[in-house]
């Protein structure tokens, strides 16, 4: 209930109130603080009430489960196991959908780990069941029969093993990043965003070439979309549209400077397509049209006032 008060009232009036605030740092350290609370409460919640669980047949001794040929013959505890060997098949089946279908919670960079960091919690919630010594003893006795519930539940079982593996090894390098994405949602100053673009698309080249899943189009692409969306973002809340003409030294400032974060983006996105010692052009090429795209508005704006502004002052 907290976590989604924050979220759905307290975040988006901040952030209104935020966007008129161009000249502090002050709101965008209170959103981040806010957001990463909000995310806070958000995993301790499905900690606590929705951590994912096998149902296990009450009173079941393992140890008897051992001798499979005793145990076949028992029927009534056969009669129990099949019904649990399914409940453990929808479980799995459930978690899965839930998460593939999951996108993440907002638009920036940030969003992207927080929504790797939750997934690897479920899945590897889910992992640890699939190794509790009673499944894997239901499992083989159940395998002995032949049964078509067991060959359902070994390829649930290696989809979530995929899937696990993939979201470990996404949020060991998108945490490389926590800190270049953190730092740009807080910043709003455009000279200090472009004077640490650099190190930001060094840090994201490094991920791009050692990742086993972020080095293709799929999932670099809308990574970097991310990034150009919050680029935008905050030449937006630089450039305000209501008071843009009543000082032209600010006016001045602000719209020198919002090309700039393009201009360096696009030299940054060279110099990494140019070094990439795998050759993966597209993936880069295509990154620099989508960061390129969204900060074209700072240029028509600077268009449309250059007559109405001191040609000397934005020079």
């Amino acid at each position: 209930m907290l976590e989604q008060i924050i979220s759905q009232v307290y975040l988006p009036i901040l952030t209104q109130i935020g966007a008129r605030a161009t000249e502090s740092n002050e709101g965008d350290e209170v959103l981040a603080s806010l957001r990463k609370f909000a995310e806070h409460l958000r995993r301790t919640t499905q900690h606590i009430e929705g951590e994912v669980t096998f149902t296990i047949p009450d009173d079941l001794d393992i140890a008897k489960l051992a001798d499979v040929v005793r145990t076949v013959e028992d029927a009534p505890l056969m009669r129990r196991l099949e019904p649990a060997m399914a409940s453990f098949v929808r479980t799995i089946t459930s978690v899965l959908e839930g998460q593939l279908h999951a996108t993440p919670s907002a638009l920036g960079p940030v969003a992207e780990l927080e929504f790797w960091v939750e997934r690897n919690l479920v899945l590897t919630a889910l992992h640890d069941q699939l190794q509790l010594d009673a499944v894997a003893a239901i499992r083989k006795v159940l395998a002995s029969l032949d049964l078509e519930i067991v060959r359902t539940f070994d390829d649930k079982a290696q989809e979530v093993s995929r899937h696990y593996a993939e979201a470990k090894d996404n949020v060991k390098f998108l945490t490389t990043l926590e800190r270049h994405f953190k730092n740009l949602e807080e910043w709003s100053s455009l000279t200090t965003i472009t004077e640490n673009l650099p190190s930001l698309m060094n840090a994201i080249r490094m991920v791009w070439i050692i990742s086993r899943h972020y080095n293709t189009d799929q999932r670099m692409v809308p990574l970097m979309e991310r990034v150009a969306w919050l680029l935008a973002e905050k030449v937006a809340r630089r450039i305000n549209t209501r008071t843009i003409l009543r000082s032209v030294a600010m006016v001045a400032a602000s719209v020198r400077a919002a090309p700039r974060v393009r201009v360096k983006v696009k030299i940054t996105v060279n110099f990494a397509v140019c070094e990439n010692p795998r050759q993966q052009h597209t993936a880069f090429l295509t990154v620099k049209l989508a960061l390129t795209r969204p900060c074209r508005a700072a240029l028509r704006w600077r268009q449309k006032l250059a007559p109405f502004i001191l040609s000397f002052v934005l020079t």
